[in-house]
């Protein structure tokens, strides 16, 4: 008898924190349209640490270097790049001829046929046919090859990563032939191998994973892709640890595994089109083999 009420009492547990998670996930549903990525981020990052044994959430968008060759178009409104006085402008163009294309039909003259008309339509349909046809062929394939993990939210003490970018390692001095380079950190693998989610029961166990602060530490590392519906394109990673001694060192439970990715997919809101959120694993690839780290 007493086993029942105790199997009861951890079944009516289970259900009221599953209820809890649900509400969680629903709160970032109905995040407003208008809400900042960073702000988005940082609500998901707090609520992974308050309903998961994770005892840090970060989040990074995916970002490009600017190109050091790229000149910005002048501004209309500065006046350093208002026309010169020597330069004299452009006299107007001369009022179209009489018969001339672009000229007024004269007194007399008939509209155009409406078989003109008809031609220019089948034009404007031959157009359209083309553009959707264009759009069918396959797209050239996504370059993270140059591209960066910049923070942009994080939990309480891991506010030292608003300030930390995660970048791919310089290759090894061409003048020194046994140089060997240094591994690429696990969570380019979101990037590289296009996984939407990666996971490592003990990070120190990994050789290619990134401790910030210098040194290993025990503990689990989860790391999900939010990618746009619309391109397939990764916008932003969020991810969560269990790091000792912030967190307790100890795996993540597979409840809890699921909710980062929930929270993760919903987050993926202010990267959609439209307004469309993403909608569970389906979005992002689907179910995915959880055998990495990336931290």
């Amino acid at each position: 008898m007493a086993a029942q009420e105790a199997a009861a009492e951890a079944a009516a547990k289970a259900k009221h924190e599953a209820e809890k998670r649900r509400e969680a996930v629903v709160s970032l549903v109905n995040t407003p349209p208008e809400t900042e990525p960073r702000v988005l981020l940082q609500h998901a990052a707090e609520l992974i640490v308050k309903f998961t044994a994770a005892g840090a959430a970060y989040a990074a968008v995916v970002a490009e270097p600017e190109d050091a060759e790229w000149t910005p178009p002048e501004d209309p409104e500065d006046p350093a790049a208002a026309e010169s006085d020597d330069e004299p402008d452009p006299p107007p163009p001369a009022p179209p001829v009489e018969g001339e294309e672009g000229a007024a039909p004269a007194d007399g003259d008939a509209p155009p046929a409406d078989g003109e008309a008809a031609e220019g339509a089948a034009d404007g349909d031959a157009d359209a046919a083309a553009a959707a046809e264009k759009a069918k062929k396959p797209q050239r394939p996504l370059d993270y090859s140059k591209k960066y993990l910049s923070y942009l939210a994080a939990t309480a003490g891991q506010e030292f990563l608003l300030t930390t970018e995660l970048r791919r390692p310089p290759p090894p001095p061409e003048d020194d032939p046994e140089a060997k380079p240094e591994p690429t950190p696990l969570t380019f693998k979101i990037l590289d191998e296009r996984r939407p989610m990666i996971y490592s029961s003990n990070a120190s166990f990994e050789p290619s994973v990134r401790f910030f602060r210098g040194f290993p530490k025990i503990g689990a590392y989860q790391a999900c892709g939010v990618q746009s519906p619309a391109t397939g394109e990764f916008k932003a990673v969020i991810a969560a640890d269990t790091l000792f001694p912030e967190g307790g060192g100890q795996a993540l439970s597979q409840e809890d595994q699921d909710f980062i990715w929930h929270v993760s997919a919903w987050s993926g809101g202010w990267a959609c089109v439209g307004g469309a959120l993403l909608q569970g694993r389906a979005c992002l690839g689907g179910a995915v083999e959880l055998t990495d780290v990336a931290r």
